[in-house]
This record gives C-alpha cells, sequence and structure tokens, in this order.
C-alpha cells in the first residue's frame, strides 16, 4: 500500500513540471524571420550567411540559405533588427530598421550582386514588410496608442476594438447576458466570444 500510494502522489508533480515548461516555452515573446536570397537574374543563391543583429539588446544570430536560397529564423525576440546577406564573390547587402514584433511571421527577400567582399549595398526603406507566410491575423497596439487614447474606465481590453474584425458583442454583455459577462466582450471576425484566449506578458 505504501509503495502505492507514493506512485500516486508522484505523478501529479510530474504532470505539473510538464505543464509548467510548456506554458514557459509558450509564453516566449518571440517573432519569426524568413526570406530567399537570389541573384541579379532571379537565381537562388545558396550558402549565404544571414546576420541578424538586434542593437537593443547587442545579440546577433546567424543562419545560411539552403540549397532553394531560403533562410529562417524561427525565434526571434521582438525587437529592431539590421539585416545582413553576405557570400564570397557577391556585394554584402544590409537591410537596417526591420521591425519584429511578438508572434510576427515576416518574409524579407534579398537580392544580392555580383562584387568584391569589400563593396556594400544598403537597402533603405522599400515596400513594407508583408506577413506572407501565415494566414492568422493579429494587430499591435503601440505604447503611443495606449497612453494617448481614452479608455473608459481604463480597461485596456478595450483596445482589442481597434484591430480589423473586431466587434463589441453588445448582446452578450449585462447581468443577462452570456454567462454574467460584463464589461467589453468581443468577438473577432465572427467567432464566439467564448473562444477569447487571454496572455499576459511582461519584458
Amino acid at each position: 500500500m505504501t509503495s502505492h500510494r507514493n506512485d500516486m502522489l508522484l505523478t501529479p508533480s510530474v504532470l505539473v513540471a510538464v505543464l509548467c515548461c510548456s506554458l514557459t516555452f509558450a509564453q516566449e515573446e518571440t517573432a519569426a524571420l524568413n526570406g530567399q536570397i537570389t541573384d541579379r537574374d532571379g537565381l537562388v543563391v545558396a550558402g549565404v550567411k544571414v546576420q541578424v543583429f538586434n542593437a537593443g539588446i547587442n545579440v546577433s544570430y546567424l543562419a545560411d540559405t539552403n540549397q532553394t536560397g531560403l533562410y529562417n529564423f524561427p525565434t526571434l525576440p521582438a525587437g529592431t533588427y539590421n539585416v545582413t546577406a553576405t557570400k564570397d564573390g557577391f556585394q554584402q547587402a544590409v537591410r537596417p530598421g526591420v521591425e519584429l514584433h511578438v508572434a510576427d511571421d515576416i518574409s524579407l527577400n534579398f537580392s544580392i550582386q555580383v562584387g568584391s567582399a569589400p563593396q556594400s549595398l544598403t537597402v533603405e526603406g522599400g515596400s513594407p514588410l508583408v506577413e506572407t507566410t501565415s494566414s492568422e491575423i493579429g494587430g499591435l497596439v503601440n505604447s503611443k496608442q495606449i497612453e494617448e487614447l481614452p479608455l473608459n474606465g481604463r480597461n485596456y481590453i478595450d483596445l482589442s476594438l481597434l484591430q480589423a474584425g473586431v466587434t463589441n458583442s453588445l448582446n452578450s454583455t449585462g447581468a443577462n447576458g452570456f454567462g454574467g459577462m460584463t464589461g467589453t466582450v468581443y468577438s473577432s471576425n465572427g467567432a464566439p466570444v467564448i473562444s477569447n484566449n487571454f496572455l499576459l506578458m511582461y519584458s
């Protein structure tokens, strides 16, 4: 009986540890950056060294393009990066000021030209970065909006209504509403209000 009871007591502890690890991983404030590198004729270039540098935390991340010219950084901390593509026999290509927000999945393609290693081509601005690798819809409320927009009752949930496709579900509020919900109850792109999930992150 003693051995059986010990086994029963240990099992929940193991499960809790596993769940805690999974929760910590899921809450990482990361984004993804990927893309393809080609030459001026549109042919893919393999073996290009791609470096992303985050000046805010003074950290660099490295990746090489594969045989199809693709590179991938699946988990980068949110922040602003300088992206550099380098390969022997080609000019270095630099894209400064690439902003990544939490949960972004951004595709950034490069075209590098034949030239000597000391030569560098800086790509300033250009077309805005577009998330083309995922069908997920997301939005970001920046600190300026949080500080300057009036919020009735200082309810931060009201900021969700700034995003496209999010509407206030008036039929679900009040004492006689769904589950007795009060305050801001919203629907995102027609989904039921019970589909909403809240995750608080600290930086």
